[in-house]
């Protein structure tokens, strides 16, 4: 009787490439602290302005993957009062000085915090909503 070693899931084979398994436009190594780690892009045709990113570590674990700006991208930069929801990544606004990155716990959702009391929502690093912060009343 053979005996295999285990199988990545179907899930686990899709987080390392598009659906139409197509190889990726742009393959870059680069180390990350002590961590030596691959980026993959792939180009949007819906997007063109973006690629999707694709983090993997030793054995080809798949550390991050989100939505990444494509280099010469007509976006503006990201300013607090000048977010474009579906337009900015999250690389773009965590650029923004005084930005505070939030780890709301789920996997495919980031959140920042700006100045100004602004709170940005991602989803697969794609800004998905802004919000800014209710003011709160002092004690009476």
């Amino acid at each position: 009787m053979a005996v295999e070693g285990p199988r990545p899931s179907h899930a686990s084979h899709a987080r390392r490439e598009p659906p139409d398994g197509a190889e990726p436009e742009e393959l870059e190594d680069c180390r990350f602290g002590d961590l030596d780690v691959q980026v993959r892009r792939w180009p949007l045709p819906l997007w063109p302005h973006l690629f999707w990113e694709v983090v993997s570590g030793p054995g080809g674990s798949v550390l991050d993957e989100h939505l990444a700006r494509a280099p010469g991208s007509p976006v503006p930069p990201a300013a607090p009062g000048q977010l474009l929801v579906w337009e900015h990544v999250l690389d773009d606004v965590v650029a923004v000085p005084g930005a505070r990155s939030i780890d709301p716990g789920v996997v495919t959702r980031r959140q920042v915090e700006l100045p100004g009391g602004v709170r940005a929502t991602f989803v697969w690093g794609l800004l998905q909503r802004v919000d800014q912060a209710a003011s709160r009343r002092a004690p009476a």
